[in-house]
């Protein structure tokens, strides 16, 4: 369970421009095919793996970021699958910061240039890409995903109070 989150200084972009939350799905596609691509270019591995969009964090607050589900080895194109138990995440970050400024730049043109150069000057060891080790079962992980994925934004628990026209949360 990878967690790819863009630096706050780039969530403007994303509130203005929606149509940048597809290129961030495509941004962390390219940055987990690469990892898995580079472990032996011959064999290409391709891992299974689920994307899920959250655009809010905790707090509510507009932070777009993608989990991923990601599976623990790769189907290659000579063995049919091997087992990866180490991800490189140092590579990753780069990787996802990489693949999405780019893909940031072409979408918006010239104008994103110097936001671009100031991120690799900021972020010079990447995006964060955060990372749950596999630590349980896969009955004990769907659980846990099909929960965390079907929490509403809002829940009843969450409101304060409610005077007829406001609600406080």
């Amino acid at each position: 369970h990878c967690v790819f989150t863009i630096p706050e200084e780039l969530r403007s972009f994303f509130l203005k421009d929606r149509s940048l939350l597809g290129e961030l799905f495509l941004s962390v596609r390219d940055a987990i095919l690469r990892m898995f691509s580079k472990m032996n270019k011959t064999e290409n591995f391709t891992p299974g793996f689920v994307c899920v969009l959250h655009s809010f964090g905790r707090d509510l607050k507009w932070n777009p970021h993608i989990h991923a589900l990601i599976s623990e080895g790769g189907a290659g194109n000579i063995t049919p699958w091997r087992i990866v138990k180490h991800f490189d995440y140092t590579f990753l970050r780069n990787s996802f910061r990489k693949v999405l400024l780019n893909r940031m730049s072409k979408h918006i043109g010239p104008s994103f240039k110097k936001v671009k150069n100031e991120m690799y000057t900021k972020h010079s060891n990447g995006f964060y890409v955060r990372a749950k080790p596999n630590s349980c079962t896969p009955d004990k992980t769907i659980k846990y995903i099909t929960r965390y994925l079907g929490r509403p934004v809002i829940a009843a628990s969450r409101i304060d109070k409610y005077d007829g026209e406001r609600v406080t949360f």
